[in-house]
């Protein structure tokens, strides 16, 4: 919303818009447990007014400006599945696979722009149980082509890897944490409406590398709670 001003470059800068509505999104799914570990997920959802980057260029003097718009309307249909299965008694995997299809329609400059795809999500979570209370994680996901806006979004996988070490009979946990290996979670995205042609490839910096330590401390002597009559305070608190 603030007008502020940011250059990119001498000439490409990016500016608030104060005139921003909020958008309004109305949705719906329905969940469904197969076998009760397996689970199928069906969403749709509808915006309105839905907020998205508009890229517009000034012919005169070739410098383009990016402004958060409202369009006019996302739809989104997914469904997504969550398999976990354990190949091996020291081996086990959280599956998730999402296919979803968006679409966004806006009217610029009086041209109805349409913007649609179908894509899908696929992440593996696997755990090894290892010798001498060691554990090791290793995830990786993969998306497909998409949309978003008026962007059109490349593919994208990335990799990350933990490993965890348990001391003083698993009171004392040493972990370390790599996320984007091989440094492939960029933004490759382009736009092309009304002759004004964007091509953007941007790193957000996602690879980093981690160490942590966590200490259980030993339980303390229990105690009873005390019991509460929850229905007399509801009334004490209304007056009765």
């Amino acid at each position: 919303l603030n007008p502020f001003v940011m250059y990119l470059d001498p000439y490409t800068w990016a500016q608030g818009n104060p005139y921003l509505k909020p958008q309004l999104t109305h949705s719906m799914s329905v969940t469904q447990t197969i076998l009760g570990q397996y689970n199928l997920v069906l969403n749709y959802g509808l915006t309105s007014d839905f907020i998205a980057e508009v890229p517009t260029q000034n012919p005169e003097d070739g410098t383009t400006v990016f402004i958060q718009e409202n369009i006019d309307d996302q739809v989104n249909y997914s469904a997504t599945a969550v398999i976990p299965f354990q190949p091996f008694k020291w081996w086990s995997v959280n599956g998730n696979l999402s296919v979803f299809h968006q679409e966004f329609t806006t009217f610029l400059n009086g041209n109805q722009v349409e913007n649609n795809a179908t894509s899908a999500f696929a992440r593996a979570g696997n755990t090894f149980m290892l010798p001498n209370d060691f554990k090791l994680e290793l995830n990786a996901d993969y998306r497909s082509n998409t949309v978003w806006g008026l962007y059109a979004i490349g593919e994208q996988w990335g990799v990350d890897f933990a490993i965890k070490k348990s001391f003083l009979d698993k009171k004392l946990d040493a972990s370390l944490n790599i996320t984007d290996i091989f440094r492939t979670r960029r933004f490759e995205g382009s736009s092309n409406f009304n002759g004004n042609i964007n091509e953007i490839s941007q790193y957000f910096g996602q690879q980093s590398v981690g160490f942590s330590l966590r200490y259980r401390f030993s339980k303390g002597e229990e105690f009873q709670a005390r019991q509460r009559n929850t229905n007399l305070e509801e009334l004490n608190r209304a007056g009765g």
